[in-house]
């Protein structure tokens, strides 16, 4: 004998259904932006004097550091981070003699990661509060905008 669904059985199908494809879309998501971001640091380091070299880490090992990292804020700024957002940075950067261990890259979003550049955590932080403590609110917002274009001006 045929099965009869109701309507709201048939409604929670559907629902169910856009739930799963949600879900495959953000894992899909979350492997290409962590393949991206290690074949990236891969490239930078084959560009290093003496490249030729593997990182010292593994793809899955990048993978658990970020999802980690997704459970948390920005270490940074405290904002929410994203797989769109989501970007590596070395918290002693490679230009201070950091190194390319997984214990020196944070997951921070990309504009802290560009507002940074090649100061250390450490300094950047100090900046970040040094500007926070003489700069008025909309001050401050423009000087970390003007950080994460390269200094520039921009009307936004």
């Amino acid at each position: 004998m045929p099965v009869t669904l109701n309507k709201s059985a048939l409604k929670q199908i559907a629902v169910d259904a856009r739930r799963e494809q949600r879900s495959k879309q953000k894992n899909s998501a979350f492997l290409t932006r962590t393949r991206g971001i290690y074949t990236g640091q891969q490239n930078r380091l084959q560009k290093e004097p003496g490249g030729g070299v593997e990182l010292p880490y593994t793809l899955a090992d990048l993978r658990g550091l970020c999802a980690a990292s997704l459970e948390e804020p920005c270490a940074y700024c405290g904002g929410k981070l994203t797989v769109k957002n989501m970007c590596a940075d070395h918290a002693e950067s490679l230009a201070s003699g950091g190194t390319w261990e997984i214990s020196n890259l944070r997951i921070v979003d990309q504009s802290c990661n560009f507002q940074k550049g090649k100061w250390t955590e450490r300094e950047f932080r100090e900046m970040l509060a040094a500007a926070r403590d003489i700069l008025s609110e909309p001050s401050f917002v423009d000087f970390k905008r003007r950080l994460t274009i390269g200094g520039k001006w921009s009307p936004r």
